[in-house]
């Protein structure tokens, strides 16, 4: 027999393990069962898997657009928040006319100072791919790696991801 379970958080788990139902149940597995294997693990609640709980809880979530890492702490301890960049502001606080004269460099540098100063998921703003199709995917990659650069314990993003280093996860 296994038993198979998934809890939202570390609090979750506790209250299931103290619940009358499952203390039975267990008392009357420890009489019957032969041997106990358990394997506890936790999911790293990556800024990805935030915004996905976020987004699936059907609550209000906040979205404010930041142009730098001090607009971005102005937020960071509202509830359901997801900070989002602002290429438009980026381009204004840069005293630009217009955004279209925001580089990607620019977006990049300011998009990883943003992420590296809050804890909080953070969306960038890519503009129009900074080229049209054909430069999309490296925007997307450039971004990606931006973003992962100043994590600790990272290098690079995580494979799987698609954006690591320019390999490619199909087969060939």
């Amino acid at each position: 027999m296994v038993l198979y379970s998934e809890f939202r958080s570390q609090k979750d788990l506790e209250a299931y393990q103290r619940h009358p139902e499952h203390i039975r149940v267990a008392e009357f597995i420890e009489k019957v069962r032969e041997e106990r294997r358990v394997v506890d693990y936790t999911l790293e609640l990556t800024a990805s898997r935030r915004i996905r709980s976020l987004l699936l809880s059907r609550q209000t979530v906040v979205s404010p657009g930041v142009y730098d890492a001090a607009s971005a702490k102005l937020f960071v301890r509202i509830p359901r928040c997801v900070i989002q960049c602002s290429g438009y502001g980026m381009a204004v606080s840069a005293c630009l006319t217009d955004e279209s004269e925001l580089t990607l460099e620019h977006n990049l540098e300011v998009t990883r100072r943003i992420v590296s100063s809050v804890q909080t998921p953070v969306v960038a703003d890519g503009q129009d791919g900074y080229g049209g199709t054909d430069q999309t995917a490296e925007t997307v990659r450039q971004f990606v790696e931006a973003a992962w650069r100043d994590q600790p314990g990272r290098s690079r993003p995580p494979r799987g991801s698609g954006h690591h280093g320019g390999e490619d996860d199909r087969e060939a």
